[in-house]
């Protein structure tokens, strides 16, 4: 019986994956949109992992011993969890109307102004990373502030580049940015999200900038480079990774990742790392050996922001709580923690308010974003702040949940704030922005359009992926999910 849930949550990540496909083949939606980014973490850290917890062998740190029955409870959370994501993202029950209604500028610059904001950001960037996180109290809000802008910037080069991929000028320009964006981010730093945050970012940028309206089959192409180049490199930091020695430098960060295994960080990548099994251990002991922490994880991301010698009675991080509970502690470093999965949050939070609520307000806040790129296709200032944060949505199945979709809203909000403050700023002291409608932009052409695209046919149907048509609820029964 076992062996047979394992096989069903396995045959449930492979029709994850034909969804994903089938919508971006057919137009239906984005294949970069925040939604598959967090669909795609809940393949790894949740239907994979959980396969190979209940196939693999047991261990003695989160071990599992209630064996079929835990694998039953867990595939029956995690299908009705994500029948609830789905349908309510599809629906999109108010946030819809909510995101005609949220203000954003209607400019879309043209080459040369992005590239100069481009640069301007980076150097805000590094100077909050580098400077203003010394700031006692306020250093975390500097440190988030400075990854978005960071990845505003590798993205922006991105967006930029990708229209003229050849052009030896926007190239060497966005290796340039992305260089210093990825130094700046592993500054104090060794976490695969911040990473993921960049290199995501930039794929985010070429592909919203040029490449979905190329057609499908070079977007298929062209995203399955990006996306090895990105596993590639992430692994490699995976790899590299030491929870004991996390405060490195940056050449001693570049020195690791240099000699990483890389065929064991893609490993450690696509198994999971014991989300799966992590998820199963608490189940199997909330509310058994321990009562329900009812919406602990809600409470967590709410009270997130404020200092803990301020709130002395904070949560805790679960990651954290469950190692101590599993005495898993004993010889690992002081800062060791878990990932206890997404369906471990729910276990421990009462699933049975927990489950509805998060896969509700979920899938409500990843169609607003999604939403909000859907109605204002072509405008980096409103798609760039969203992509800065895909780590986090693709750790959101892995866990700590509240911590990482904290991140993710603030991290969104200070990009989406800072790039209007730093345009504004620098409009005063004299600077204007020209926009697509007042260049062509010849000073970096090389090639038209039309040598993607020799039948012309392609770009407009890939304009606007997802119609006004598809997103009203009278059409609701004809399309997919």
């Amino acid at each position: 019986m076992a062996t047979l849930i394992a096989i069903i949550l396995v045959f449930i990540a492979i029709w994850l994956i034909a969804l994903m496909l089938f919508q971006g083949l057919s137009g239906r939606a984005e294949f970069l949109s925040v939604r598959n980014f967090f669909l795609l973490g809940f393949i790894v850290f949740q239907l994979v992992s959980g396969a190979l917890a209940i196939v693999g062998p047991r261990t003695r740190d989160f071990g599992l011993v209630g064996m079929p029955t835990t694998a039953m409870i867990y595939l029956f959370m995690v299908t009705v969890f994500l029948g609830i994501f789905l349908v309510a993202y599809q629906r999109g029950w108010l946030v819809h109307r909510l995101a005609n209604y949220i203000p954003v500028g209607t400019a879309e610059p043209a080459a040369a102004s992005m590239l100069t904001l481009a640069f301007v950001f980076l150097g805000v960037g590094v100077f909050f990373r580098v400077v203003l996180i010394q700031i006692p109290v306020v250093a975390p809000a500097f440190f988030m502030m400075g990854s978005a802008l960071l990845a505003v910037a590798a993205g922006m080069s991105a967006w930029v580049w990708a229209g003229r991929m050849f052009n030896p000028v926007l190239a060497v320009a966005m290796v340039v940015i992305t260089g210093i964006a990825l130094a700046g981010v592993l500054h104090t730093d060794f976490g695969r999200r911040a990473i993921l945050g960049v290199v995501g970012c930039v794929g985010w940028g070429a592909y919203h900038g040029s490449w979905k309206h190329l057609g499908p089959r070079r977007v298929v192409v062209l995203l399955g480079g990006a996306g090895l180049g990105a596993l590639v490199l992430v692994a490699a930091f995976t790899a590299a990774r030491d929870s004991s020695n996390r405060d490195r430098s940056l050449g001693q960060a570049v020195t690791a990742v240099r000699g990483a295994n890389v065929k064991e960080g893609v490993r450690l990548l696509l198994t999971g790392q014991d989300a799966g099994r992590n998820s199963m251990w608490l189940l199997e002991n909330y509310p058994e050996r321990y009562p329900y922490d009812t919406l602990h994880t809600a409470r967590y991301f709410l009270t997130l922001g404020i200092p803990r010698e301020f709130y002395e009675n904070k949560p805790e991080a679960l990651g954290r709580t469950a190692v101590a509970q599993a005495n898993a502690d004993r010889k690992r470093a002081s800062n060791y923690s878990i990932g206890p999965g997404l369906i471990g949050h729910m276990a421990t939070d009462n699933p049975f308010l927990a489950l509805p609520i998060y896969a509700l307000f979920g899938a409500l806040f990843m169609s607003l974003l999604d939403r909000l790129i859907a109605i204002h296709p072509t405008n980096p200032f409103v798609i760039l702040p969203i992509g800065t944060t895909l780590g986090q949505f693709v750790g959101l199945a892995r866990g700590e949940t509240g911590l990482f979709l904290f991140q993710a809203f603030m991290g969104i909000t200070a990009a989406w704030v800072l790039m209007f403050m730093c345009a504004k700023v620098l409009g005063m002291i004299g600077w204007q922005m020209q926009t697509a409608d007042d260049t062509d932009d010849q000073w970096y052409d090389e090639a038209p359009d039309d040598e993607w695209d020799p039948d012309g046919d392609e770009h407009d149907r890939w304009d606007s992926p997802w119609s006004d048509e598809q997103y009203d609820e009278s059409s609701y029964e004809a399309s997919t999910y």
